[in-house]
């Protein structure tokens, strides 16, 4: 990914002080190979080549060549005596003829075929001869190009570095024979045309990678790799990217991994000072209560009830008069009116407004009886500490790191999180990351809920995304049982170098177990489905910046 590109010249774009420019192939001898191609190319000169091809439909490709051959006959009868107009429309006739025959009589497939040549040079003058010199070159052996002009937008597209592939007015049309001549080789590479950058593949192209494209069978995914392979440095980057698309992003964070790139990008930590009242009721708790057909108040203490009798040894009953005496003490009863904001005489509010959330009481001013105020009161300063005073962090922040260093010791609060955090998924494509989750493995409860995360979240707009390094501690727990199920849910796979024993709960595919066991730092097999690509990590001077931020670790 560059750090910079400039666009100001139209005949070519600087990226990273690098000048690029390209030819488009108009027209092909009807017979010529890819080497002959390639070697027409001027020697020592840096530049790559893409083949975009589309397979057309023979039909409609039929009509319009035979309503082509129509309109040619009809300029032959009016064209002027000019000997050399009348051979090129006479040669343009008989080319539309051969293609027709190929199609019509030998069964043939007609392809759309894109070719560009994108040269890159430190030099803009050097860069010109170049391209001046290819073209001057592959017009003496019948090959008709053209200089492209960045002023055309899709040229300038095809140009910048992310090989999409853009219509552009110069395409040829080819027959199986021609295209088997001319594309003998077949680079693998996915290129999402909303994807982010995850890496290059081996032949250096991008790969983008899109999880919510409708095209996969799910947008989850696993990550693996041994200590410094450099599984958590990719998770960071994925973050980061994805949170420059406008993805909303929720990360439970056993090991503090994730504190720089928070406050770098202005996230929420939850457990560093900031808390979630769970007495607040927010607009969503309405919405909810009006589609159950409840009273707004009393879907909320359900609800209330329902967290709480997890934790306190009392009845719900006592539970539920404790609750509405203090909402009532707030002023706050079964009349939604009690929880509108009351219009200001300067203001004018298009949709009813909610009070502050400093106006709702908190687990703190709920006062119990005597005989259960000791456990009460140590149940809020333990497990229900970071619900209990009123709410001071954005839920709708769209990156929320939640602390679990000290959360995982109680299970039941892992479990209710995890059952919480499905309400906010759904407005926009959110991803969750569960990082080192074998350490969840201790827990069949834990496993179960974010068995059910997966089977719920892709219907919500959501994906999960699991980390983890000690794989045989993933797959110990119930032989496995809940790992599999994991893993079988996960459309994608990032595997990072790893012990080649632990190898066998992952992948099948005993060529794909040596690719993985030979992989270096920073790269990775990607396995989409049935299929794998190895990506190398890489990021910009900006980007580390961010992931580093405040870390004095090795870079």
């Amino acid at each position: 990914m560059p750090d910079t590109i400039e666009n100001t010249s139209f005949k070519y774009i600087i990226v990273d002080n690098k000048y690029i420019a390209s030819i488009t192939i108009n027209k092909l001898p009807e017979y010529i190979y890819f080497l002959d191609f390639i070697k027409e190319l001027p020697k020592n000169v840096n530049y790559s080549c893409s083949l975009y091809i589309t397979k057309l439909d023979p039909i409609k490709a039929i009509n319009d060549i035979t309503f082509s051959i129509g309109n040619t006959n009809g300029e032959i009868g009016t064209i002027s005596s000019n000997q050399r107009n009348i051979d090129v429309v006479l040669k343009a006739k008989e080319e539309a003829n051969i293609l027709r025959r190929k199609i019509q009589i030998e069964n043939q497939e007609i392809y759309c075929l894109k070719i560009i040549l994108t040269f890159y040079s430190l030099n803009p003058k050097e860069l010109y001869k170049n391209l001046l010199e290819t073209k001057s070159t592959f017009y003496s052996k019948g090959i008709l190009s053209e200089i492209t002009n960045f002023r055309h937008l899709n040229y300038y597209l095809n140009n910048i570095p992310l090989f999409l592939n853009k219509n552009t007015s110069n395409k040829l049309y080819v027959t199986t024979d021609s295209l088997s001549n001319l594309f003998p080789f077949y680079i693998e590479n996915i290129v999402d045309e909303n994807g982010i950058i995850i890496g290059k593949n081996e032949e250096n192209r991008l790969c983008l990678l899109d999880i919510f494209s409708n095209k996969y069978e799910n947008s989850n995914m696993c990550v693996f790799g041994c200590s410094g392979a450099g599984k958590s440095f990719f998770t960071k980057l994925f973050i980061l990217r994805n949170y420059y698309h406008g993805i909303k992003q929720i990360i439970f964070d056993v090991e503090n991994e994730y504190d720089a790139i928070s406050q770098r990008l202005n996230g929420v930590n939850l457990g560093q000072n900031q808390y979630i009242n769970i007495l607040e009721i927010t607009k969503k708790d309405i919405e909810n209560a009006a589609i159950e057909g409840k009273n707004y108040l009393e879907y909320k203490i359900d609800k209330i009830l329902n967290f709480l009798s997890n934790y306190i040894n009392i009845s719900k009953a006592k539970l539920r008069e404790y609750i509405k005496v203090t909402y009532s003490k707030y002023g706050i009863t079964n009349d939604i009116n009690t929880i509108k904001l009351i219009k200001e005489k300067d203001n004018i509010y298009l949709s009813p407004k909610l009070i502050n959330s400093n106006k709702y009481p908190t687990l703190k001013d709920i006062k119990v009886d005597e005989e259960y105020r000791a456990q009460y009161e140590k149940c809020i300063q333990n497990e229900l500490n970071y619900f209990s005073k009123i709410t001071n962090i954005e839920i709708s922040n769209h990156l929320i790191v939640i602390k679990m260093n000290e959360l995982i010791q109680y299970p039941q609060i892992v479990v209710d999180l995890l059952k919480n955090i499905m309400n906010y998924i759904g407005d926009t494509k959110t991803i969750v990351y569960i990082d080192e989750v074998w350490k969840y493995s201790k827990s069949e409860n834990i496993l179960l809920e974010i068995f059910n995360m997966y089977k719920t979240i892709r219907k919500r707009n959501g994906a999960i995304v699991t980390i983890t390094q000690d794989v045989a501690d993933y797959f110990e727990y119930k032989d496995g049982k809940y790992a599999k199920s994991i893993l079988n849910n996960s459309c994608f796979k990032m595997i990072f170098k790893t012990d080649p024993k632990e190898l066998n709960n992952i992948i099948i595919n005993k060529e794909s177990n040596n690719n993985v066991a030979f992989l270096n730092k920073g790269e990775a097999m990607l396995f989409v489905g049935n299929n794998n690509l190895k990506i190398k990590i890489q990021a910009n001077d900006f980007e580390r910046g961010i992931i580093y931020a405040n870390d004095n670790s090795s870079r």
